[in-house]
């Protein structure tokens, strides 16, 4: 595993897995120059994610498509289990449109075939800032809601305890015609 200090705040925290060295430092300039940055962290193997997913789920998951002994959509079945809106992008030169099909039957979230243009770069790193800020949103929205579950709870046993309650009261409602 290893840790890129790209770190800004508009950060992302992003995981690459079985990703070439050269391809990862490509993406990363991209996302520093373009989005502010990004905390990257990287797998040689699949097998290596499932305990950082438990620790820290990223925003965004980057991703090869083969590795010796899995392919990727084993590993995205296994994202998908533990996390299934986390956003996970192939990001493959080992692939064709029955591949693509394939991962995008499997949930995939993107899919994206490694050509010789810089551009696909910056393209990614497009991909990774608007996941990452789909993520991020989603993520306050449940955190939101679940502290607002708690608040209602709290409430609720507050009047249970007191022998009290609230009402709303509409006077418009209740008005004669």
């Amino acid at each position: 595993m290893v840790h890129h200090g790209l770190i800004s705040m508009s950060a992302t925290n992003t995981v690459f897995v079985g990703m070439s060295s050269e391809d990862v430092e490509r993406i990363a300039t991209a996302l520093e120059n373009t989005h502010g940055g990004s905390q990257i962290t990287t797998f040689d193997t699949p097998e290596s994610i499932a305990e950082h997913l438990e620790d820290r789920p990223p925003d965004c998951i980057v991703s090869e498509y083969e590795f010796s002994g899995m392919d990727g959509t084993e590993l995205l079945e296994i994202v998908r289990n533990e996390h299934p809106h986390l956003p996970f992008i192939f990001f493959t030169a080992s692939g064709d449109d029955a591949v693509a099909n394939s991962a995008f039957a499997d949930r995939v979230t993107d899919y994206l075939p490694k050509d010789t243009a810089d551009r696909q770069f910056e393209r990614i790193a497009e991909r990774i800032s608007e996941m990452a800020k789909q993520s991020k949103v989603e993520k306050e929205r449940k955190q939101q809601s679940s502290e607002r579950k708690h608040e209602l709870s709290l409430f609720e046993r507050v009047q249970e305890i007191a022998s009290i309650g609230a009402w709303n009261y509409d006077v418009q409602l209740m008005r004669e015609p």
